[in-house]
Parts: structure tokens; sequence; C-alpha cells
């Protein structure tokens, strides 16, 4: 199915507008003779993004302009949602194959364009509910209440809900099976599913990638190849002597002079510890709590240098051992201080064991940190590990994870990589049952990405959905703020929303040019419906406008007060034709020294470009 046009009547602040969502096809309602018009949109191109896409709409409009209230009047048509929006008088086109029908609970005129075959109508919005896959992704997090229907009521009906609002709540029924949606759930219970199973969903996405790209399918960002995991140590001058004494006692224990592996694993342990001391400054006035962390160093060296542990070798683990000195621990703890910290350190240290002793695992830096080939780590191993760690409260006070483009670095991903792998990793994450065309609608799509790959993101993205879901159909419908997405789409593919006189209305073109595809950022980003004031930053255009009032305030612009009141001001301008502009201010109310200086400046100016008129001629 691919959506054509929706009539919204009257939803939420937007009514009596009509969304075209077809680049073959134009709709337009018209109220008053109740007639619905079609006709063939000029300069249709077949396939134009894609074999398998059928078409990609962009919502691009002013903030409030109603984008977000338009994707979600499209959810609740499609997915048919608990909560209807009852829009009585609401028009929907679609097509299924070759036919175009159209829902609506009135009787309606329709006036076809010549050449376009007979629209065929529908009473039950359930052909329209079931007849895609409906996806919702937004990387944003709405503050809306806790009971609004858009995230706690299920998935939308029949829509796959991926916005992170969402997931917040249902990842943690994904990992446990428990009613998410209760309310006695704590934060960090929330949290620490939906950061585990966000994490899950980029490991599989890479792990895809790392798949595809060894058959010779390029990715179409560069993916990071490597999950790091670092050790985080405690730099507490009380503790380090203690520390290393037991640093050095684990290694002659353990004797791990030929084993990187396990020398990791011993800083993972000592890391552990110095995790556990470090808990001793959150523990407020329980002096039995306190000496109970405080004591676990000396007793593991106590254990140490009273025991006797066989030779190992690398293919030989420790932490089985380790997990003895710990019970050694908790035997002594009559009240059971430590039990729950203790157990959860030896769950995170049993899933690293198995990373740290298995193939393609590069450890670096001194022991204290090793790196995960991502394409050929073992999947379920490693998102046991990834589980472990966000399961455990403090196992990220002692050990940070964090993807990278290369081994032995601690350079991680930044927030606009992140947030583009994340779109890709929760469409990766889907589910399908059905060979049913898909309809993605992605609110806010350029969302915390820089220009450049604003500038390239339509691109990427059809290349990845044209090869993740090959064997599907699928319409892609998007908001965004940004001119970058503008150029990549043909006019017919662009819906245009303004705010005027309080109320949501459609505009067929920007201003200052009638096509988009292809078009020069500038004059996108000129045209008053992005800027109605130019490109400059409000801060630099209040600044200026300040020193040219004071200018004109002047009577008489003395040398002095130029340099010490305006010249550096001016010289920080970029826009050279505006600086010039201000110097001509500032002579016209200066003494003949002044304008002197300023005509010195002028004449280097001219030298210079002399000196490259002269170049170009001698070449």
């Amino acid at each position: 199915m691919e959506l054509l046009y929706i009539y919204i009547k009257q939803y939420k602040s937007i009514s009596k507008i009509g969304i075209n969502l077809s680049n073959e096809f134009k709709f337009q309602f018209d109220e008053n003779e109740n007639e619905l018009i079609v006709s063939r949109a000029e300069h249709y191109i077949s396939e134009f993004f894609g074999a398998n896409i059928t078409n990609l709409t962009a919502i691009i409009g002013e903030n409030g302009a109603g984008k977000t209230t338009v994707l979600r009047y499209i959810i609740e048509c499609l997915s048919g949602g608990i909560h209807n929006h009852h829009d009585e008088n609401s028009i929907v086109v679609f097509r299924k194959g070759t036919q175009i029908f159209y829902f609506s609970t009135r009787e309606i005129n329709i006036n076809l364009s010549s050449g376009i075959s007979k629209l065929k109508r529908v009473l039950n919005t359930e052909d329209i509910k079931y007849s895609a896959i409906t996806i919702f992704l937004s990387n944003t997090f709405d503050p809306t209440s806790y009971y609004t229907n858009d995230y706690l009521h299920g998935q939308l009906g029949e829509t796959k809900n991926l916005s992170s609002q969402y997931l917040l709540y249902a990842d943690y029924q994904n990992r446990t099976g428990e009613d998410a949606f209760r309310t006695n759930l704590t934060y960090e219970q929330r949290f620490s599913a939906f950061a585990a199973e966000e994490m899950i969903r980029m490991v599989r996405l890479l792990r895809w990638v790392g798949q595809k790209e060894a058959k010779g399918v390029p990715f179409p960002v560069n993916p990071p190849s490597y999950l790091n995991i670092s050790l985080i140590f405690n730099e507490n001058e009380e503790y380090k002597s203690i520390l290393k004494k037991l640093q050095n006692a684990s290694e002659s224990y353990f004797n791990v002079r030929k084993s990187e592996r396990n020398k990791f694993l011993i800083n993972a342990f000592i890391a552990s510890i110095s995790y556990i001391l470090n808990e001793i400054k959150f523990i407020v006035g329980e002096d039995i709590i306190k000496s109970t962390h405080e004591s676990v160093p000396k007793r593991v060296l106590n254990y140490l240098n009273t025991h006797k542990y066989r030779d190992t070798t690398d293919k030989n683990s420790i932490v089985p051992e380790i997990h003895d000195i710990f019970y050694s621990i908790l035997r002594e703890d009559e009240y059971g201080i430590l039990n729950k910290t203790i157990s959860a350190i030896q769950g995170f240290l049993e899933g690293l064991d198995k990373f740290v002793h298995g193939r393609n695992i590069n450890v670096l830096r001194e022991s204290s940190l090793i790196s995960i080939e991502l394409p050929k780590a073992n999947k379920k191993d490693l998102e046991n590990l990834i589980e472990e760690y966000y399961e455990a409260k403090g196992i990220s006070s002692y050990v940070d994870f964090f993807f990278s483009h290369s081994p032995g670095t601690n350079s991680s991903l930044s927030s606009g990589e992140y947030a583009l792998l994340l779109i890709f990793s929760r469409l990766n994450s889907v589910k399908i049952d059905s060979k049913n065309p898909f309809i993605i609608l992605i609110d806010e799509a350029e969302l915390a990405l820089h220009p450049q790959w604003q500038k390239q993101f339509i691109y990427h993205f059809v290349d990845f959905i044209e090869t993740r879901f090959t064997n599907h159909k699928v319409q892609i419908i998007l908001t965004a703020h940004s001119p970058f997405i503008l150029s990549d789409l043909p006019s017919n593919c662009i819906v245009l929303l303004k705010k005027k006189d309080g109320k949501t209305i459609i505009s067929d073109s920007l201003q200052s040019v009638k096509e988009t595809f292809g078009a020069n950022i500038h004059e996108l980003f000129t045209d008053a419906f992005f800027l109605q004031d130019g490109l400059m930053g409000e801060f630099s255009r209040k600044k200026i406008s300040d020193l040219i009032h004071e200018i004109r305030e002047e009577n008489r612009i003395s040398l002095e007060d130029f340099e010490s009141k305006f010249k550096n001001r001016i010289e920080i301008i970029g826009e050279q034709f505006l600086k010039a502009k201000i110097l001509e201010l500032v002579a016209e109310k200066s003494d003949v020294q002044l304008i002197d200086r300023i005509i010195d400046r002028r004449n280097s100016e001219i030298e210079v470009l002399r000196q490259i008129r002269n170049r170009k001629k001698d070449d």
C-alpha cells in the first residue's frame, strides 16, 4: 500500500488542509464544492528513490507549524490506535497494487484528469490499517504526560513504535516479560533496560553491516568496527597504596607474566574493588557499612598471601579463582552488606571472561582496555555481556563501553554518529513477519546531525532502505527543518507548512525558487520560509546593529576614539562589504588623521588585489 493523500478537516490545532504524499498525482479537495480534484504531477519519475521505494515525502515547516501533529494524524489513520481522532470528515486516498482507493464517511465528487483510472471508495478503515506495516521513529524525548496515549497504549494499533519515549518503557518489558507500564518501576530500571537494548540494537546493526561489507555490499556511512571496553580505576590518593599492593600480589598469585588477557581480567578485578571503595563516599552515617567496604582490599590481600594457585596459561581463565576470592569475603560478611554488589561484579566478570579468551580480541594499553571486533564477535555472548553491564548497579563506575572506529583508543563516536546509527539500528531491529509494504514515518530526521551529514542523509538513508528491505515496497514520510533535506527532493515530494493568523496552511512552493531539487543551499536558506531576516546569527546581528547605532550617535570620531571604541569591533566582522560600509560611516565623522588611516588600509587591500592580478597576467 502507498498513502497518496490525506485531507484533515479538524485535528488538534489543524483544520481544513490537504497533505499530498504522492509524487505521481496531485490531489486538491474543494470544501465548498465537496469535490476531490485529481491530476498528474509534473515531472514524475518512476523509481526515482530506488527500485523498492515508492516515494519519499518531506513535511517541512516553521517551528510550531504542525509538522509533528500531521505525522501523528497519519499514524492514527494508519494504525487505528485505541484513541482514534474521530475526524469524521477526513479523506484518505491510498493505492494497493494498481488500484487507487479513497476512504470517506460522506459522499464526495471525484474530478479526474484524463488518463487517471477511477478511484474506488472503501468504507472501513481496516482496509487501510492492515495493508501496510507502519513504522514510527523519533529520536527526540518528548516530556509528555505519563498517560499520553501515544506512548503508553501499545504500538499505536498496528504501528511499530520506535520512538525514544515508547522504547524507554517497552524495552523493560522486552527484557523481563514484566508489565513495563506500571508506575512503580524506578527510573534506573527503565533507563538500564533502554540503554542495554539500544546498545544491543546497534551491535546487531554493526554485525549485519560487517557481514554485508564482507560480501562486497558497502554500508552508506562509515560504521565503527569495534566495541571497546575500558577499565576505570579509583583515583583517590587514600586508596592508591593498598590497590597497588593488591595489583602486585594478584599478578604474582596468578603468575600471569605471559598472559595479557588474564592481566586484563586482573585489572578488571582490581577496578571492581576500587569501585567498592569508591562507594564509601556515598554512605552516610553507617560505620559498619563503611568498615565492611573498607576491609575488602585487606581481606583480598590476606587471601592472596595465604593461599596458593597453580600456574596458568593463556588458555586457562582466572575468573573461577576470582570468584573463590570473593566468596571468601562474603563468608566473613555476616550482615550480607556486600551480597548484591559482589554478585553483580561476579556476573559481569564471567561474561567478560568469555570475550577475553575468545577470538578476535585485542588487549591494549597496559592491559586496561580490550577491543572487540564486532563482525566476528560471538553474538549471544556479546549481548549477554551488554545486558550484565546495564543490569548491575555500579558497573559503569569501573568499566566503560564505547564504540570506536579503531582498536586501542579512547576515541568514541560523536553524538551525531550515534544519532545517525540509532536511526539505522532501530529500523534494522524491526521484525518482519509478512511481505506487506512498509510506511516509515520519521520525526525530525536530521536532529543532532552535522550539516555535512544533513546534506548526505537522504542519499544514505534511501541506500540503507533499499538494501535492508529489498523484498518490501517502502514509502517514507519524514519531518525536517533542514534546507539540506529540501535540496535533495523534487518540489512535488515536499509539503511546506506555515502559520498564518494562528492557523496552519500549506504553501505550494518556496518564495524564491519553484524547484527545490539540486537548488543552491544558500538560496534555500535565505528564502523567507526558513529565515525571515537573512543568514546572520542573531547575536552578531544585534552587536553590529548596536555598533552602527553608536557610530551614528557620535558627533565626531577621533583616531583615539576609533582605536579604543570601534576598531576591534569592526575588524572582527567577517562580511567584507558590511565592514567597508561601516568604515565609510566612521570616515564621515572622522578627522583627516583617521581618514588617512582608513585610506592606508584600503590601499593595502588594493595592493593585494594588484599582486593577484599581475600574477594571473603572468600565468
